[in-house]
């Protein structure tokens, strides 16, 4: 579940992060998650006395009021990252400000791409593995190629724009440019119609 967006780095304390790790390659592997597990996974790469031991993993189980809202904590963990990261680069950014041997247009480029790094971390990855998701890429092909004649997306009220395009598809962004007065509203009321 939250392999998804949480990453080992997020965790504050190096040792969570190592724990976490071992979690995720149980996971992987598509071995239980349990105390014995990860003790072992620990052991095998030589962090179990570096995490704390089997006494601190023992502690953390019984200090977790339930594995039902794991999704709300890793939520937490991933929120508190963010936080870190965006001090980290007011940080920076302050430094930089501060440094007047800089042009102010460089400090203001390197401004934003520390805000973008940030912002950058926000994006989720909804990995999966390809054999979950073939299946329904698959089924859609062949609907398609059995269903030609059957327009896919939502129609424009143009036959030879809907035969050009399928219709017009969620996923797709759609850029309606020409010069002025040549119909770019006319048409695009038309279509909402």
């Amino acid at each position: 579940k939250v392999a998804n967006f949480l990453r080992a780095e997020d965790f504050f304390r190096e040792r969570h992060a190592w724990l976490y790790e071992a979690m995720l390659s149980l996971h992987e592997r598509h071995e239980p998650l349990d105390y014995v597990t990860v003790v072992d996974e620990l052991e095998r790469r030589d962090r179990l006395e570096e995490v704390g031991g089997p006494a601190y993993i023992t502690d953390l189980i019984s200090g977790t009021p339930s594995a039902m809202y794991v999704d709300h904590y890793a939520h937490i963990v991933e929120r508190s990252a963010l936080r870190r990261r965006l001090i980290s680069a007011a940080g920076q950014i302050a430094e930089i400000a501060y440094d007047d041997s800089q042009e102010v247009d460089t400090v203001v480029d390197k401004a934003e791409s520390l805000i973008f790094g940030v912002s950058e971390s926000l994006i989720h990855r909804d990995l999966m593995p390809i054999r979950a998701i073939m299946g329904d890429v698959v089924d859609h092909i062949d609907f398609l190629a059995r269903n030609q004649d059957t327009l896919m997306g939502v129609p424009t009220g143009f036959t030879f724009l809907d035969r050009l395009l399928g219709g017009l598809q969620k996923s797709d962004l759609i850029i309606l440019a020409a010069r002025p007065a040549m119909g770019k509203t006319s048409l695009a009321l038309n279509v909402a119609q």
